[in-house]
């Protein structure tokens, strides 16, 4: 964890942009394949996507379960996936602004919550998962995508960055404090990108499920 409040990263000024990183996409769907092969959905069931961006994972998800709710802090980005549901003209799918730090929790209970890289942008982890678990309807499942420890190289801008990546062990005891069972984690992702001093650097990204 960074020593130093980060600052805010501006997502809305990316949203337009968010998809032409391929490379991004690439490993956005590939987490999106790795928490529909761990996860059990079926179409009775209500999950929630967490930083749901512009819907890339949003996407795959809606398909196989009754209804998604795609919640992000950043208005932009959900904007960005309101004109895609409009276009597609999906009616599974609800887009909600709400941060799961500090606004007050939906009066809805979850029988998914899924999030893929956004908790190295949460400060207090161990509250989120408290939260989420609270979310959660009895032996509801969650899963989440973010990076292996790193030294600080994944980001070329750190605003907003919390966290230099999780250890495993760490993450494990946090998510069974908060009171989830069954939490295991595997390797679901790996891609090498220049680090902060140019050098090609590889990066793994894990995939943690539990349920509640």
């Amino acid at each position: 964890m960074r020593g130093h409040d980060p600052g805010k990263r501006d997502f809305d000024k990316s949203a337009k942009d968010w998809e032409r990183n391929q490379s991004r996409v690439r490993m956005t769907a590939a987490l999106a394949d790795a928490v529909i092969a761990r996860l059990t959905l079926s179409r009775d069931l209500v999950a929630m996507d967490y930083g749901a961006g512009t819907g890339l994972v949003t996407l795959r998800l809606q398909p196989l379960v009754g209804r998604i709710v795609a919640a992000d802090t950043s208005p932009g980005m959900l904007a960005v996936l309101e004109q895609k549901i409009a276009q597609a003209g999906l009616e599974k799918i609800a887009v909600r602004l709400w941060n799961a730090e500090t606004d007050p929790l939906p009066g809805e209970r979850y029988d998914v919550i899924v999030s893929t890289m956004t908790f190295h942008h949460l400060k207090e982890i161990p509250r989120v998962l408290r939260r989420f678990h609270d979310l959660l309807t009895p032996g509801g499942q969650i899963a989440v995508a973010d990076l292996d420890t790193e030294a600080g190289d994944f980001h070329a801008d750190p605003a907003g960055v919390w966290h230099f990546g999780f250890d495993r062990a760490e993450l494990q005891r946090q998510f069974d404090e908060a009171g989830f069972s069954r939490v295991r984690t595997e390797t679901a992702y790996r891609l090498e990108r220049p680090g902060t001093g140019g050098e090609l650097k590889e990066f793994s990204l894990f995939l943690l499920t539990a349920v509640k």
